[in-house]
């Protein structure tokens, strides 16, 4: 059996609800303080079992169990003092993809720490459309992300406002909601961007925070999808997108290649890295490292190729969709979770 802790907002509390789903579905989980709405297994806590914390990690050494496990995200090269200094005391810690685990390596977190246990996304709900979308009129790109440096929302508002004219049919829709922001307007931020690029582009269009069912339908909508990123410490959203079978474009750094590729997706070129600069994410007084700087011109030749190869891109989405089916799916993350769990003393 296993003691299972979350507390988190957004994305994270829906990983951890995914998480905990595909885990019960394989052995008795105990629940430690369980988030409002989620069935309790009725399941005791046991100091003998191994407990996964998918919340806050600086909760971990108050947590019971025999072994505690943190599951850690990250997203930039460095991990600064202070922060590594806790991680080094914690018991072990998880990670989502190869490359995050590399940079917790050369941030001196030890091996004998640390292991490899991906995310997953939710076939039921994610999964091609079984009549296939017929092209519309307009061409829908579509990005899903919150509202953050990290995104680099900017530079793909350059590649779309530059590349395409205005009397041509595309469009770009953002799902960049920010509930970490207090009082953030998603509209404001969009005509504040279009201004400094010195466009009014209504081909550009926002939609805040949905719910499932609106997310899935967003996908079906939409012909590509696009994250010219900085860094992931795995990309839910593209490993989605590709699940439904679109196009994808994504930056060719950090966490998502590992399941995102030359054969399954459109990967952008990278002008190297650059400082990480995100007060609001990343507290200013900290040094972080780097993360990647997308190429501009590259993403612009991506976003063009989509729209004028529609065949092309139409099949290199369902080679995506039938892979990542094979090999992603939140059962297979609790497999390997499972198996991590095994090997722990």
């Amino acid at each position: 059996m296993l003691n299972l802790h979350w507390r988190a907002k957004g994305s994270w509390s829906v990983v951890g609800r995914a998480f905990a789903a595909a885990l019960a579905r394989r052995t008795p989980v105990a629940f430690i303080d369980p988030p409002e709405g989620l069935p309790v297994s009725g399941v005791p806590v046991s100091a003998d079992a191994v407990t996964i914390n998918f919340g806050d990690w600086r909760l971990s050494p108050t947590l019971p169990g025999r072994r505690v496990v943190s599951y850690i995200p990250w997203e930039t090269s460095r991990i600064p003092w202070p922060i590594r200094r806790k991680l080094r005391r914690l018991d072990h810690l998880w990670v989502p993809s190869e490359w995050q685990r590399e940079v917790f390596l050369r941030n001196g977190i030890s091996a004998e720490k640390l292991s490899v246990v991906p995310l997953g996304f939710d076939p039921e709900a994610f999964h091609p459309p079984v009549t296939p979308r017929q092209p519309g009129p307009v061409f829908r790109f579509l990005f899903v992300g919150k509202w953050e440096e990290r995104k680099a929302l900017p530079e793909l508002l350059e590649a779309f406002c530059s590349e395409f004219r205005a009397d041509e049919p595309v469009e770009l829709v953002l799902h960049a909601h920010n509930p970490f922001l207090a009082d953030f307007d998603q509209e404001e931020r969009l005509r504040q961007e279009l201004r400094k690029l010195g466009a009014r582009d209504a081909r550009v269009r926002c939609r805040g925070e949905v719910a499932l069912a609106d997310l899935v339908r967003a996908y079906r909508e939409a012909d590509a999808f696009v994250l010219p990123t900085r860094s992931e410490g795995w990309g839910l959203p593209l490993l989605e997108a590709m699940a439904c079978g679109l196009p994808c474009i994504a930056t060719n750094y950090s966490g998502l290649t590992a399941f995102a590729h030359a054969g399954n997706a459109l990967l952008v070129e990278t002008d190297g890295v650059i400082r990480v600069r995100d007060p609001f994410f990343f507290h200013p007084w900290l040094i972080w490292g780097t993360w990647a700087r997308p190429n501009v011109a590259h993403l612009r030749r991506l976003m063009r190729q989509v729209v004028e190869q529609r065949e092309e891109s139409t099949a290199l989405g369902q080679a995506a969709a039938r892979e990542v089916a094979a090999k992603w799916t939140w059962d297979h993350a609790a497999e390997v979770a499972l198996a991590r769990v095994a090997e722990l003393k």
